[in-house]
């Protein structure tokens, strides 16, 4: 790598294609675009979850590598500007935008912790309700942790 390639980018506020700024708004969209793509996976997923649909929850866990490639694309969007940008400013935007990007990915990658609570449900439903001892008065459960508290 040249000295070259390792030089700030002129960022005169021009919004010429390349240009600092121009990178910066583009991390910023795609960051965007992925907030969107993690809210409509927390929506799908409470849905999944709260009717018991074991499938919908599967579709949140496979349309979760969406939500990992735009951070791979955050990651590769990021390092030009981190390499290039001379501006504390600027450095502060880019990585607080690659911080939200991770966070984004780590909330939309816990979808698979619902989709097993979901497929577990059949199974706990009836364990419940064919229950015959006394146990937790909230689940009705004689292993439940309430019940030996009591």
């Amino acid at each position: 790598m040249s000295q070259t390639d390792l030089e700030p980018l002129p960022d005169s506020g021009s919004d010429a294609p390349g240009s600092l700024a121009e990178r910066i708004q583009g991390i910023r969209d795609l960051v965007l675009q992925m907030g969107d793509e993690v809210d409509r996976a927390i929506v799908r997923c409470t849905r999944g979850l709260t009717a018991r649909d074991v499938d919908l929850c599967a579709a949140v866990v496979r349309d979760d590598a969406q939500v990992n490639a735009m951070l791979v694309t955050a990651r590769e969007l990021s390092i030009p500007v981190l390499a290039r940008a001379s501006a504390p400013a600027d450095l502060r935007e880019a990585m607080g935008l690659l911080h939200t990007a991770s966070e984004l990915e780590r909330i939309a990658t816990t979808a698979p912790t619902s989709r097993a609570s979901a497929a577990t449900w059949p199974t706990f439903r009836r364990s419940v309700t064919t229950s015959t001892s006394p146990g937790c008065p909230r689940c009705a459960a004689s292993s439940c942790a309430t019940s030996s508290a009591r």
